[in-house]
Order: C-alpha cells, then structure tokens, then sequence
C-alpha cells in the first residue's frame, strides 16, 4: 500500500523505497549513478517577450542618423499579449526588465517617393555599461528606381544583460536620401522584439 503519487525506487542498500508526490508542476528527475531520482521543477523556457512598434511614420535626414526616439509603443493590437514584465522605453532608449541573454530583433518598413536608387536601414546600438554605444548590426533595405518604393529588411542580434541598469539599445534610422520609416498605430510595420532566451 502507498499513498497516491508516491513513487517506489530502488536505494543504496538494494530495498525498495517511497519517493513521497511532489509539488504539481514538478517532473521525475534522475541524478545518475549512484544518487536517487527526485522532483525537480522545469526551468529555463521563454520568460519575457514583448514587442514594440513605431505608431507613426516619420522621414529621416539625408545622409544623418536619426534615433527612433519617439512615438513607440508596445503592441496593444487586438489579442496581443506578453510574457513576463515589459521593457521600459525612454526617448528611445529601452532598458531591460531582467537580467538574461535577450535577442532582439529591429524590422525597419521604409518608403521612398522621389525616385531614384538607393539603401535605408535600422542601425542597432547596445551598451553594457550605460555610455558606450556599439553598432551591432542593421536592417537593410535596398529601394529602387520606381515610384513609390516600399520594403522591409530585419536583423537580430543577442545581448548579455549582466545589469539592468547598465544594459541598453536603442535603434537608429539611416538613409542617404530623405526617406520614410513607416509606422501604424493599430499594425506592426517597423517593429522592435524582445525575448529572454536563458539567464546570463
């Protein structure tokens, strides 16, 4: 006789013995050779992830970096959710809700209305100690001829955020020509994701 969801497992001396139920939630856990099995609670898994957005479009300066440093928003359309505490963003500088390795992915929707060819992307900065910015990576996009001209390009990257307080990014538009960044208040055309993938 036992009680339910206890286990039966074999000890050290060879004789049978009762592993009591553990807490709900929790799995059967084996620790190897010469050691017994226990319950263990499942960790690791996506604990934070949210998306943010540009809600109106606006043109940068020819030739000039322009910080995406206002109209954001985090996605509140229709059944969108997150997971776990939201980024905090400040004139376009986002800071982090925990400490982890975090990817981030920049998508940048542009439009160009003048002719011509030519190239417009999202710059990705990171800083881990609140004032040295580095360029990461970009999300490029090559408009051509033909008028108007639209298109998207994406690029993630992955982030060591050993101090909430110290690590940052922030996302630059860039164009030789004065073209648009798109951006909806109700759809995610450029858009900014953040997912915690394990701790740091």
């Amino acid at each position: 006789d036992g009680t339910q969801g206890d286990i039966l497992y074999y000890g050290a001396s060879g004789a049978p013995a009762r592993l009591g139920f553990g807490t709900s939630g929790d799995f059967l856990k084996t620790q190897g050779t010469g050691a017994n099995p226990a319950w263990a609670t499942i960790s690791g898994g996506l604990s934070h992830a949210s998306i943010w957005r540009l809600n109106t479009s606006f043109t940068v300066t020819a030739g000039v970096e322009s910080l995406i440093s206002a109209n954001l928003e985090e996605d509140d359309s229709s059944g969108a959710a997150r997971i776990g505490a939201a980024m905090t963003e400040s004139s376009g500088i986002f800071t982090f809700p925990a400490t982890g390795i975090w990817r981030i992915t920049s998508t940048g929707s542009w439009y160009y209305a003048a002719g011509g060819n030519t190239y417009a992307y999202i710059r990705n900065y990171s800083t881990i100690d609140d004032g040295t910015w580095v360029f990461v990576g970009y999300a490029s996009e090559g408009l051509g001829s033909t008028v108007p001209q639209q298109g998207a390009g994406t690029s993630s990257f992955l982030l060591d955020v050993t101090d909430t307080s110290l690590c940052k990014v922030k996302f630059v538009g860039f164009s030789p020509n004065a073209n648009g960044i798109a951006g909806e208040t109700d759809k995610n055309r450029t858009t900014f994701e953040f997912y915690k993938l394990g701790d740091t």
